[in-house]
C-alpha cells in the first residue's frame, strides 16, 4: 500500500531537518529541501516526506505567513499532506503561521 506523501514545513533550517529526521528514522524515504529557491526543481515522486525550511523565522510577523503560502503555491502535485513544525519554545509568528 503506497504511503501518503507529506510537505513539513518549517520556519528554520534546524525544525526542517530534526522533524525530516525524526520521519526517516521512523522508515519513510525522507528529503530536506534546502530553501524556497530549490522547491521549484523538487521532484516530489522522488520521496514519501519533503521537509522545507522557509527561513522565516527572523522575517517578523506576517512574513512566515507568506512564506508558507510561496510553498503552497509552488508545490506541484503529488503531495498529500501537509505538517506545520512550529517551534518548540513558541519562538516565531505561530499565529500568522497557522493562519498562512
Amino acid at each position: 500500500m503506497k504511503r501518503d506523501n507529506l510537505l513539513v514545513i518549517a520556519d528554520d533550517l534546524t525544525g526542517a531537518n530534526d522533524t525530516g529526521v525524526m520521519f526517516a528514522e521512523a522508515g519513510f524515504n525522507t528529503r530536506l529541501v534546502i530553501n524556497l529557491a530549490s522547491l521549484e526543481s523538487t521532484d516530489f515522486s522522488q520521496a514519501e516526506v519533503f521537509s522545507i525550511s522557509t527561513d522565516s523565522r527572523p522575517l517578523g510577523i506576517g512574513a512566515e505567513a507568506k512564506a508558507e503560502q510561496t510553498v503552497l503555491s509552488s508545490i506541484k502535485k503529488g503531495i498529500d499532506r501537509i505538517y506545520l513544525k512550529i517551534d518548540s519554545t513558541m519562538r516565531g509568528s505561530v499565529q500568522y503561521q497557522i493562519n498562512g
